[in-house]
């Protein structure tokens, strides 16, 4: 049990220390790079179990971020793919395109197509009318990550005033986190009906 804690601390400081690194670079070709390494690690003291998997854990991301405009002044491509590996496993690793798109804009238009997430909602902190994408569970249970969903977007500028026009050509089936885990959802989720 000492040897627990004495590792969950260790992992604790090195996390604290280390925060979340970004790296941001432009290479040749006009292709700029960003990546974004996380640490974070879980602890439940209060948790019965002989498991030192559901005791604890740790969980490595990254995230990158490419983008290109092709030397063209209209468009731009991205890409962004993210993922996360836990000390636990299984379940929990995880992996995601969350962007996957070309970009077209003109002087008062833009048109996107592609796998994108679409930000917007009444309040910052409660997204309350976010129906586009869907919420990336295994992430966090704040809402604020989200699954890339396959989409058109073409938008237009109106004076003071943008109207948005979706084709959602698909669904995005979220995962949830298995019973098992400290943080999963107290009834049973069926996923194949």
């Amino acid at each position: 049990m000492i040897a627990l804690r004495r590792r969950c601390w260790c992992a604790w400081l090195i996390a604290g220390i280390l925060g979340t690194l970004t790296v941001s670079s432009a290479s040749s070709g006009d292709v700029d790079r960003q990546f974004e390494l996380s640490l974070s690690g879980q602890f439940f003291p209060n948790i019965k179990s002989s498991s030192a998997d559901v005791r604890q854990q740790f969980l490595t991301g990254l995230e990158a971020e490419f983008t290109s405009d092709f030397d063209s002044d209209h468009l731009i491509g991205t890409l962004l793919p993210y993922g996360r590996i836990a000390s636990s496993g299984g379940e929990m690793n995880h992996a995601d395109i969350r962007e996957l798109n070309l970009l077209y804009a003109a002087d008062d238009w833009e048109a996107i197509a592609g796998i994108s997430r679409v930000f917007w909602g009444v309040t910052e902190s409660g997204h309350l009318v976010d129906i586009i994408n869907q919420t990336d569970r295994l992430e966090g249970f704040d809402g604020e990550d989200k699954l890339g969903q396959p989409m058109v977007r073409a938008s237009r500028l109106l004076d003071q005033d943008v109207l948005d026009l979706y084709v959602l050509p698909g669904f995005r089936e979220r995962a949830f986190l298995p019973s098992d885990q400290p943080l999963a959802l107290p009834f049973p989720i069926e996923e194949d009906k």
